[in-house]
């Protein structure tokens, strides 16, 4: 279930379902795990964690050679992601995908 599948419209862009394990306490999930990573990920750096209120639209800075990990803990989004790498053959492509937390 914590398997990576890629997103249409750019290469390199995943999503993923983590396994959530329920009962009377609540409930426990597994975010990160080294041996979860794609190969094409050599190595994770940093994860961060951030809240926005209902009806904000938030934006990432251009990443260079850095890899983002979207989670979502309530709610739901949608995640936008531009191509603006101007040696890419997806120069200027985009793809977007639904996330919910379903509990």
């Amino acid at each position: 279930m914590n398997e990576f599948s890629p997103i249409d419209g750019i290469s390199g862009v995943w999503a993923r379902n983590s396994e959530i394990f329920r009962d009377e306490r609540g409930y426990f999930f597994e975010e990160i795990r080294k041996s979860s990573f794609l190969e094409e990920v050599p190595d994770f750096v940093q994860d961060s964690i951030s809240y926005s209120n209902r009806n904000v639209l938030r934006g990432m800075h251009i990443q260079h050679q850095q890899w983002q990990l979207v989670t979502l803990l309530s709610g739901n989004i949608i995640d936008v992601v531009f191509n603006l790498d101007k040696d890419s053959k997806e120069y200027k492509f985009s793809s977007s995908i639904f996330l919910e937390w379903v509990s």
